[in-house]
């Protein structure tokens, strides 16, 4: 299992859907506008008072989403702030979860890095094109390397190999996503 980032909570969207995202990005939608009011330290420190009371007061690692839109309303008044609206659900990032075999259309070529490349970059810019999702989940990469390369088992050469896709798929996200979207690449 990954190890979730310091920062980072699993909100629970439902009962079939937990997403894991940072507490900063997620008060940011949360606050819309408001937000940008905020000098950067006030806001730092109220994510830091959020994740604090849920983590270390109230032992938690995940959270329903309705009890983050609290416990941040909360934090807020002791800061002598106000939450205009309502927070619901809606606001809550949305994730699209991909696997990097689909960007691949089914190829089953091994050796063909220049095509291998050109549909992972196809890849990205179609999933980020899709709507309105803010978060996107890369998975089934530890297939592709072993695919592509046409390796039975994991060694030095699939890591390597898998280090370079990461860094790709990586640069072209950075190249096509805007500020507040996410990437989260998975084996």
């Amino acid at each position: 299992m990954i190890q979730l980032n310091p920062n980072c909570l699993v909100v629970l969207c439902d009962e079939s859907q937990a997403v894991p995202t940072s507490v900063e990005s997620l008060t940011l939608q949360i606050l819309g506008e408001q937000a940008s009011w905020l000098d950067a330290g006030v806001l730092k420190d109220i994510c830091g008072a959020v994740l604090s009371y849920l983590r270390e007061e109230q032992g938690k690692q995940s959270v329903p989403f309705h009890e983050f839109a609290e416990v941040l309303e909360e934090v807020l008044r002791g800061f002598g702030l106000s939450l205009n609206s309502r927070a619901d659900e809606s606001q809550l990032p949305q994730v699209v979860k991909t696997n990097v075999m689909d960007w691949l259309h089914g190829r089953q070529d091994t050796g063909f890095d220049l095509m291998l490349f050109h549909l992972l970059r196809d890849g990205v810019d179609q999933s980020l094109q899709q709507g309105e999702a803010r978060i996107l989940w890369v998975h089934g990469l530890r297939h592709c390397v072993k695919q592509h390369l046409g390796a039975q088992r994991w060694g030095r050469r699939c890591q390597q190999f898998n280090d370079q896709l990461i860094a790709f798929i990586r640069q072209c996200f950075d190249q096509k996503a805007g500020p507040g979207y996410s990437l989260i690449l998975h084996p």
